[in-house]
């Protein structure tokens, strides 16, 4: 239901950022994966005045450099797609069945292209703006279809379930194959770290969807992989598509073994099981890099750090890191340059209006 078309209102919208603890490229195949809700957000304050006739945008984003503040104007009567923020903010509208019209400001300590779900979070700040709509799966295919309208990109749901799922202390196993959502604890003497590569990218310009794509293929020629064995991988001839699908089988498996290790509070296992999820990743998937690959060595020499692994499509982005908060060198860490968060599982989005 949209918002009303006749009385002001302000409504804010608190949306966190995810990171994806293990279990990528596999929401597409209907596999695995451990995503956790971020303790960093966007932020939408939305003021609905119908008589506006138009919808002026400020966003203020943190970089490193400092704060950026940009202004904008959208008229729904004469729009033009020629900016990223306009197809996003127009595609939410469309999907909300709204015409927005009044103030809206985004702030936001999440940063943007980092493999953090920005783009997700975002979609799902203006989805709740713009609507009254229950944070449930279909808020989620919702938020998925508008990301596929306003990036072409073929994302899966992994981002949106994440997001609108998040537990305080906690990740979420999600099985694909029915959206089904189980919690697993975050050990409390474990610390989460985010560090970013450098490398920005965004999914509509990378080689994300052809990775889709290949696996369509795959799955098309010789059925799921959610369903499949390693030993079935004989099966496969292609040479350009059995690593891809040997990451999607494994990945699926260290997902279940990942998430055990959690409960049982194993951090031999959970460090074997990272390096193996990075592994495979740069090797069978092919969407880390060299300079995100040596990063990953210099982080796992840190004292404290069980392991790192690349997070999010790849391409660039950030590394996700699990470290032994009374071991962790913090000091070391920040020695790398690299810009990082120390991070904690947080809510999913938080409604306020007046």
């Amino acid at each position: 239901m949209t918002l009303s078309a006749t009385a002001n209102r302000v409504r804010t919208v608190v949306t966190p950022g995810r990171v994806n603890l293990i279990g990528d490229h596999t929401d597409y195949s209907k596999g695995l994966a451990l995503p956790v809700a971020i303790n960093l957000y966007i932020v939408a304050r939305y003021e609905n005045i119908p008589s506006a006739g138009a919808l002026n945008i400020t966003t203020e984003i943190d970089t490193k450099q400092g704060k950026e503040i940009l202004r904008s104007e959208i008229d729904f009567n004469d729009i033009k797609l020629d900016d990223p923020l306009t197809r996003f903010i127009k595609a939410a509208a469309d999907i909300a069945n709204a015409t927005p019209a009044g103030i809206l400001k985004i702030t936001s300590t999440l940063p943007m292209g980092a493999g953090l779900s920005s783009s997700a979070s975002f979609i799902i700040s203006l989805l709740l703006s713009f609507s009254d709509l229950p944070l449930n799966e279909n808020l989620a295919k919702m938020a998925q279809q508008t990301e596929h309208i306003a990036t072409s990109a073929k994302t899966g749901m992994l981002d949106q379930l994440a997001i609108i799922n998040g537990k305080k202390g906690s990740a979420m196993l999600i099985n694909f194959e029915d959206n089904s959502l189980k919690e697993i604890c975050i050990p409390p003497d474990i610390q989460i770290a985010i560090v970013h590569s450098g490398i920005t990218r965004k999914l509509s310009d990378s080689n994300y969807s052809k990775r889709a794509d290949a696996v369509a293929l795959i799955e098309d020629r010789y059925g799921k992989l959610n369903k499949m064995t390693i030993s079935e991988l004989s099966e496969i001839h292609e040479t350009e598509l059995k690593p891809l699908a040997k990451h999607i089988i494994t990945e699926n498996k260290r997902v279940l073994d990942f998430s055990n290790a959690l409960i049982d509070s194993d951090f031999h296992a959970i460090k074997e099981i990272i390096h193996n999820s990075q592994l495979s990743l740069s090797q069978d998937y092919g969407v880390s890099l060299p300079e995100i690959d040596n990063l990953v060595e210099n982080v796992n020499s840190i004292r404290g750090v069980i392991g790192s692994r690349l997070t999010g499509g790849g391409f660039g982005g950030c590394l996700v890191v699990l470290a032994e908060k009374e071991k962790f060198d913090y000091q070391a860490l920040s020695n790398l340059n690299h810009q990082f968060w120390l991070v904690k599982p947080s809510e999913g989005p938080r409604i306020e209006t007046s």
